[in-house]
């Protein structure tokens, strides 16, 4: 399946609002279960350091992703992190993440000039094995990082080094 990728529009709410308030993207994110249209909205407000791109399929919004940098921290201009990669129910395990994942750190390697990219992921979350695949490593386990349910769930910070 072929993606189309590129940047996230304010004309991509509606369509963004539905992924983002799906249930499984609220068992692998920290989002709550409830929020507006308009919290979706201005998070696509375009703002310095911060970069979403989405997948589309056709016309169809598939996934979205979002890589946080942060250009006026002289000593951490060097990081950025995958706040989130999400996904549309329907497009799921068809390939807009992993096309995602790639055109970000694409964005990194060549373009941004970051040497660490890294993620925070729920243990039990299935896309830990594509973030593997790309080249994250898991640097640590942080105990229960969040509550989720009515219960407590760990954590991996995970973390792809560019080595030239």
């Amino acid at each position: 399946m072929h993606f189309e990728i590129r940047d996230a529009r304010v004309e991509d709410a509606e369509a963004l609002h539905e992924i983002l308030t799906s249930a499984h993207v609220m068992e692998g994110t920290m989002r709550l279960p409830v929020a507006s249209l308009s919290s979706t909205r201005a998070r696509i407000t375009p703002r310095d350091g911060y970069i979403q791109l989405v997948a589309l399929a056709g016309e169809e919004l598939a996934a979205f992703s979002e890589l946080v940098t942060h250009p006026g921290i002289a000593r951490f201009s060097h990081v950025g992190e995958i706040n989130m990669i999400v996904t549309h129910a329907e497009w799921r395990r068809k390939g807009a993440a992993r096309t995602l994942m790639a055109a970000m750190i694409d964005l990194a390697d060549n373009w941004l000039n970051l040497r660490r990219l890294y993620l925070t992921a729920f243990v039990d979350n299935p896309a830990r094995a594509l973030y593997e695949e790309m080249g994250f490593v898991v640097e640590g386990t942080m105990k229960d990082y969040a509550y989720r349910r009515g219960d407590y769930v760990d954590a991996h910070l995970m973390a792809r080094l560019q080595t030239r």
